[in-house]
């Protein structure tokens, strides 16, 4: 089949392949596919290694396989049908076992069951593990907690010449991000931007903003966050998030706005943020606008987490009936967390009725907490209560003595 005047698509060159029975023929194609762009199509090179191997080139069918980054079941059938067809049986052996063994799913599957050994032995009996036999290592010690271990691969993978993608740099950088390493970070920055990787990579940017506000260097988030053309909704929280735990209230808030009113939705991580930012500078009356907005006007309902912000936001203002109110009509159980900050504050302000009787809950909640009695006595102890200073410290006493 003459190709020229031919449109040039996947089925065209396919079926071209697949009545070519010369090699010099199959390469000629072969070289106009490539000038096509199909030369990375992955069943355009099924179907040369097919054909090599009927045309009894078993080193140019190997050729054509060594060069797939991603292999399917096709590819490894057809491969091992060229050793087969031209007497390499041994080969044909060989390549099942590794088919079998080095499946990118078997890694996963070891990894996922907790043996990273055998997973690192399958992967290191591929004879040429693509970028996706990499990444699903990188991923696996990245999902084990070792982040040096994900690093480490990555930087062999660089020096053996396999170019990384997307996925790579993102699994790199949530492992990164889980061991705060900065340093580390910047420099798969650097890298993806050498490949070609920039701001309109929304995905990346979005792991990148992840590290950047983990390792608390808002200044790096802020100046990529700047550069991205199109921030989606987990760019916008993933800042003011960012922000809010770094304790600059201000720039957080301001965010919210800006993002506001660009349009995007908030979620509940985005509302979490804004109320984490109004309880360190303390506005209590913009936190409860922005508590109340989250049903009126995204329709988001609160969580716990939203909750225990809100109800650490009363307490700290001093708002310490509000706080106490709001627990008792919690839609749950009111969790312990919710009493000990209340019981914190109690005692910051020196509230002794009110401390003692969030203390008693506080306590029911947890018996085996010291965290209430400590602060009972450490509130007396400032009042020169010395008689409930000592009744209490017995309490703490015969607790740790129990607990023996």
């Amino acid at each position: 089949m003459d190709l020229d005047g031919v449109p040039h698509n996947r089925i065209t060159f396919l079926n071209a392949i697949a009545g070519i029975q010369s090699i010099d023929r199959g390469k000629f194609v072969q070289e106009r596919a490539a000038a096509a762009g199909f030369e990375g199509d992955i069943a355009v090179r099924n179907a040369l290694v097919s054909l090599y191997g009927r045309c009894r080139s078993a080193a140019m069918a190997r050729r054509v396989f060594d060069a797939m980054e991603r292999r399917t079941r096709v590819t490894w059938t057809a491969m091992i049908s060229a050793y087969a067809q031209n007497g390499h049986s041994k080969e044909a052996l060989e390549l099942f076992f590794e088919a079998i063994e080095s499946s990118n799913s078997l890694i996963n599957m070891y990894a996922k069951c907790g043996s990273l050994a055998k997973a690192l032995e399958t992967f290191e009996k591929l004879s040429s593990p693509g970028v996706i036999a990499w990444n699903t290592m990188i991923s696996a010690y990245a999902q084990a907690g070792d982040s040096n271990a994900a690093i480490e691969l990555f930087h062999r993978m660089d020096l053996e010449g396999i170019k990384p993608d997307g996925v790579t740099f993102m699994v790199l950088l949530e492992a990164l991000g889980s061991i705060g390493s900065l340093q580390d970070g910047k420099f798969i920055h650097t890298r993806a931007a050498s490949l070609g990787f920039d701001e309109q990579d929304t995905s990346l940017c979005n792991a990148l903003l992840n590290l950047y506000t983990k390792c608390g260097s808002m200044q790096d988030a802020i100046a990529l966050f700047h550069k991205m053309p199109t921030p989606n909704q987990i760019s916008w929280t993933c800042t003011i998030a960012g922000y809010a735990q770094q304790g600059h209230s201000t720039e957080a808030l301001e965010l919210y706005q800006k993002m506001d009113l660009e349009g995007t939705k908030p979620n509940q991580v985005t509302l979490l943020g804004v109320l984490t930012a109004c309880t360190h500078a303390g506005l209590v009356e913009d936190g409860i606008y922005y508590y109340n907005s989250m049903v009126s006007d995204h329709n988001i309902q609160p969580k716990e987490e939203h909750y225990g912000s809100l109800i650490d936001m009363l307490a700290k203002a001093g708002w310490l009936q509000e706080a106490e109110a709001l627990i008792e009509t919690l839609p749950f159980h009111p969790f312990a967390v919710a009493w000990t900050s209340l019981l914190g504050a109690s005692c910051n302000h020196k509230d002794v009725d009110r401390a003692e009787r969030v203390a008693a809950k506080a306590i029911d909640r947890e018996p085996g907490n010291a965290g209430p009695y400590i602060c009972l006595s450490n509130m007396y102890a400032t009042l020169d209560r010395r008689d409930d200073v000592a009744r209490v410290k017995k309490l703490i006493a015969s607790l740790k003595g129990g607990g023996q």
